[in-house]
């Protein structure tokens, strides 16, 4: 899947509009440093589930920031894109990685093999960089 980096405000994700810019926030070349989507191997129809979303971004809050995670559910695909907000302004970030924890709840209203997909970049290397995803597999019983 390819799509636009930058994805300015968001009016699904109630984020006010200023000068900072919105992003992809998950760097899915981390893979190798552990999961990036938490969550158990089943659930149960109509009952909440927690997730866990790790995404990678600089040390340095004024680099980065989270700003909330926009999630979509369409049959058995569950979409989780998660958003940091970057300055607009020419800053000097470090190259030094931190992990960024966000939990979504989910809720399967039809039992079945469902699909949790990760939204995210391979790498940041400025505007128009290409997204990616990483997925995992939730069972959904009745």
């Amino acid at each position: 899947m390819t799509k636009k980096h930058w994805v300015g405000c968001s009016v699904a994700l109630l984020l006010a509009c200023n000068a900072d810019r919105y992003i992809t926030g998950p760097a899915l070349l981390e893979m190798g440093r552990g999961e990036l989507i938490a969550a158990p191997d089943s659930a149960r129809v109509g009952i909440p589930v927690e997730v866990i979303l790790k995404a990678r971004g600089s040390i340095a809050v004024e680099c980065n920031r989270p700003a909330g995670v926009n999630v979509q559910q369409l049959g058995d695909v569950t979409r989780m894109e998660v958003f940091h907000r970057r300055p607009s302004a020419n800053v000097v970030c470090p190259a030094v990685p931190r992990d960024y924890l966000d939990t979504v709840s989910l809720r399967f209203s039809a039992p079945g093999v469902k699909t949790l997909r990760l939204i995210g970049t391979a790498l940041y290397v400025g505007p128009g960089t290409p997204l990616d995803s990483v997925q995992r597999f939730i069972t959904v019983v009745p």
